[in-house]
């Protein structure tokens, strides 16, 4: 496994990152500009807001599916 803060282990981030947020905003319940997509060292962190508890577990759906 590599270190944190390995370029590889940045560009892993990364690429998550996108991918996560390009999920998120293909969710037709999910208003993805209210919600801010975060990875370090592998680890997602959504934040921000959402309208109601289908809109948050449409999300965390969206993250864990990448």
């Amino acid at each position: 496994m590599p270190e944190s803060n390995t370029p590889y282990t940045k560009v892993h981030d990364l690429r998550m990152q996108e991918d996560v947020t390009r999920q998120i905003a293909w969710q037709p319940e999910v208003h993805s500009k209210d919600i801010s997509v975060k990875v370090i060292d592998g680890n997602v962190t959504l934040t921000g807001f959402v309208h109601g508890y289908l809109e948050k577990m449409a999300a965390e759906r969206a993250a864990k599916s990448v």
